[in-house]
């Protein structure tokens, strides 16, 4: 629904012809998207419904744009896509959310990305002020892109072994034993050249 909401944002927004353009669509549909675009009370030419826009691929979408808003969804959305984003030139606004990546401990607000209500409420607001704001605008993108530049298979095994170990301090061993093996072999490995050390 939150992208739904999004597309209906930005129909509404480019029909009041106001200084603000927002460029958001869907790119497929099924039956709970139509019911959602319905509820929201769209309001595209395209029969009440928003124009349909082929997927395209992570460079394509981001390509020209100054701001990006990291929408909330499953899948790829959820756990490669804001990472994907923050790596790019432009300044990500990131939906409130109550997924939780590993690594968003790391994800400080107004540093590394611009936080955005849940239901849109202050996207404008919050575009408004970056449009005003441009050397906070560009020291944002660049400290999100250094955040997600660090962010590496190497990192995520640390994370995992570190969780391992804790974990383990709570559990009987036997339940962590094949789970801590497999890090190990990947570590070992040397694909990633992981170096695990004891908390």
């Amino acid at each position: 629904v939150s992208r739904v909401a999004l597309a209906a944002l930005s129909d509404r927004w480019n029909a009041s012809g106001g200084a603000l353009a927002l460029d958001a669509a869907v790119t497929g549909y099924t039956s709970s998207v139509a019911q959602a675009w319905r509820r929201l009370g769209g309001l595209s030419a395209f029969g009440g419904m928003p124009a349909h826009r082929k997927k395209l691929s992570m460079p394509a979408q981001v390509s020209g744009y100054k701001y990006i808003v990291n929408v909330e969804g499953a899948g790829w959305a959820c756990a490669d896509r804001l990472p994907a984003l923050l790596t790019s030139d432009s300044v990500v606004l990131k939906q409130a959310s109550r997924n939780v990546e590993w690594w968003y401990a790391l994800l400080q607000p107004w540093v590394h990305y611009v936080p955005v209500d849940a239901h849109w409420a202050d996207l404008r607001e919050r575009l408004e002020c970056l449009r005003k704001r441009d050397a906070l605008a560009a020291r944002v993108a660049a400290e999100g892109r250094r955040l997600a530049q660090a962010l590496s298979t190497d990192a995520a095994l640390c994370f995992a072994w570190n969780v391992l170990q804790r974990a383990s301090r709570l559990a009987p061993p036997e339940k962590w034993e094949a789970l801590a093996k497999d890090v190990q072999r990947i570590a070992a490995s040397g694909e990633h050249g992981l170096e695990m050390r004891p908390l």
